[in-house]
Formats: structure tokens, sequence, C-alpha cells
């Protein structure tokens, strides 16, 4: 039972890092966008993103396993 709610608080974490960084790209870009601001390096943006992106598929891949066991 404890291992079930570490897991489920782990996988929600995941998501809400994948939101928040996908809410610091949405913000880079109006802020970009208005006061033409860059990143420190071109390379950031990507970086971010893939983190974004890792961070919200490690959430769905073990949200996918727990909810398995769950059914079992």
């Amino acid at each position: 039972m404890r291992q079930n709610k570490w897991m489920k608080s782990f996988c929600w974490a995941l998501f809400l890092i994948a939101v928040g960084f996908f809410y610091l790209q949405i913000g880079y870009l109006v802020i970009h966008r208005r006061f033409q601001i860059e990143y420190i390096d071109d390379r950031l943006f990507y970086i971010v993103n893939m983190l974004c992106a890792c961070s919200l598929a490690l959430a769905i891949i073990f949200l996918g396993s727990y909810r398995k066991k769950l059914l079992r």
C-alpha cells in the first residue's frame, strides 16, 4: 500500500514538472514576442522541450504500469 502511494505521487510529480516546463515555454514565447527577450543559449529552448517531453512520457508510462497493477 505504501509503495502504491509513493508511485502515484511520483507519477503526479512528473506530470506537474512537465506542465511546469510547458508553461515556462509558453511564458518564454509571450515574453519574447512582447519584450524581445531571448534565452542565453539557443539550445536551451530544445533542452526545456526535451525535459518536458521526457517527464510527460515517464509519467504516462509509470501511471500506465500503476493502473495495470491496480487492475490485477
